[in-house]
């Protein structure tokens, strides 16, 4: 460690450590700027507990002469630290919070990593995030569930539970992103970021209450640790070195990436499939999403009294899409519902032959949608909610013709097709079982799985026609569809 001696013999800190690159920082360094300490998540290499950047004073100017060094919080509990001394905080408020370095803000950009991470691994919405933490938050109150004595017990074994992230990094490839994955659950377990890490136990509780009842620390450990261990450190690496910059007036350049560092993402080029035609053969892209652009209409009455639709002038496209995900190592296959670029649902069929379907409320809020397909002669559907339009969508003959052409000439890979059909079968048969209990209330009934697969096993049938080469693709070597074995939650 260099240390520092000013005219006033305090010691100060010269170097700071960036848990995103996982490199050592000197203050006379001429690339960092007030913007540092969030950027490359500083924090001392003493205490491991964040720092933020102070500039050298002009020495063109008179009164006290400074150089650059970086300071401790004052708001970051009774953590002792060698490195931290009166210099370090009596001029907090012109260096941090004059300077826009706030604490909150670099606890922002930890919680920002971790919930784009959860997003990523659970296929959700960051407000379905926000929802199951608030779910979680009123199950643990309702178990009686001590969560600040999970706190400290991540905060005791903190050294134990970063060799474990290390070695549950699902990124095997990269002992770089393992390495700074671990230190951000090592900053993780810190009092300072109890909150962030509160809201993250009340997110796995929700899927797991027994561990935390039965007290199996290791098991909620792991659980936490994998949670949160799809975060994007390619894109955080990339993004922290390119606020490495040599200020020059107006000019600047950005530091080359060293040699030994394999943080890039790996650019994934397109499946392709080969499509005959008239005019000889082309190649288009594999599609995993079946979109919808419609416009939004109202309604209209003539003079004559006849009821009409009209599209609204000046209204963009709106659009709704089905995205098909397979995860081998885990869940199994999933549908993503899109409106617009919100989720609002996703239909799982999981490795044991489970289906769970997760809508979110607003799929089921009334909201009368009248919309006009890209369909000649003109074609409208009138829903009640989204919930409603994503059914009648489904079950229109654009939809089944779209499907059908796609799945024909390979456009959709032959899972995808089937996870449409079987979430289909089971929409359709759960629409067919809801019961109107009076007053505009209803009840929902649980589906039976084998009229599920019967519907489903149909519509394949109806799909593969006559032609071998589609028998041969869906029904399992010209013979009938194989039943699936699944179960309702």
């Amino acid at each position: 460690m260099n240390i520092t001696i000013t005219k006033n013999n305090l010691i100060i800190m010269d170097n700071a450590f960036s848990i995103l690159l996982n490199k050592t920082f000197f203050a006379v360094d001429n690339r960092l700027n007030y913007e540092s300490y969030k950027n490359l998540l500083l924090k001392c290499e003493i205490c491991e507990q964040a720092v933020f950047f102070k500039k050298a004073s002009d020495f063109n100017k008179p009164g006290i002469k400074r150089i650059a060094h970086f300071s401790h919080y004052k708001d970051i509990g009774n953590i002792p630290c060698s490195e931290r001394t009166k210099s370090n905080t009596n001029t907090q408020e012109t260096d941090s919070e004059g300077k826009k370095q706030s604490l909150e803000n670099y606890q922002i950009k930890i919680q920002q990593i971790i919930y784009d991470g959860i997003v990523y691994y659970q296929k959700i919405s960051i407000l379905q995030l926000h929802q199951r933490i608030n779910e979680g938050e009123i199950l643990v109150n309702l178990y009686e569930i001590d969560i600040y004595s999970w706190l400290s017990q991540f905060r005791n074994k903190r050294e134990y539970i970063k060799k474990l992230a290390l070695s549950l990094y699902h990124n095997k490839s990269s002992e770089i992103e393992g390495i700074v994955f671990s230190n951000i659950v090592n900053y993780l377990c810190f009092p300072v970021s109890a909150d962030i890490l509160k809201k993250v136990l009340y997110y796995v509780f929700l899927f797991n209450k027994e561990i935390f009842i039965n007290n199996a620390c290791d098991e909620v450990f792991s659980k936490t640790i994998k949670l949160i261990s799809y975060i994007n450190l390619g894109s955080e690496y990339q993004q922290a070195q390119k606020t490495l910059t040599v200020f020059n007036d107006d000019n600047f350049t950005e530091e080359v990436l060293s040699q030994d560092t394999d943080l890039e993402t790996e650019k994934v080029e397109p499946k392709m499939v080969t499509i005959p035609s008239l005019f000889g053969s082309y190649k288009t892209e594999v599609l995993e999403t079946t979109t919808l652009d419609y416009s939004l209409c109202r309604i209209k009455e003539s003079k004559n009294g006849k009821i009409f639709y009209q599209r609204i002038p000046r209204k963009p496209y709106e659009t709704i899409s089905i995205s098909w995900y397979e995860d081998k190592d885990k869940e199994g296959e999933s549908l993503t519902l899109r409106h617009n670029t919100s989720i609002v649902a996703t239909f799982y069929l999981t490795k044991d032959r489970t289906i769970k379907w997760n809508p979110l409320s607003v799929f089921f809020v009334n909201q009368t949608i009248i919309a006009e397909l890209p369909v000649s002669p003109k074609e409208y559907i009138l829903s009640e909610n989204l919930y409603d339009f994503f059914i009648q969508w489904v079950n229109s003959s654009l939809f089944e013709s779209w499907v059908n052409r796609n799945a024909s000439l390979s456009i959709y890979p032959v899972h995808f097709v089937k996870l449409l059909f079987l979430f289909k079968a089971y929409i359709n048969e759960r629409s067919r079982l809801t019961k109107s209990i009076g007053d505009g209330l209803t009840v929902e009934v649980d589906v039976i799985p084998v009229f599920v697969d019967s519907i489903y096993n149909e519509s394949l049938i109806k799909l593969a026609g006559k032609s071998k080469s589609m028998k041969k693709r869906y029904l399992m070597s010209n013979s009938p569809i194989k039943k699936l074995k699944i179960s309702h939650l």
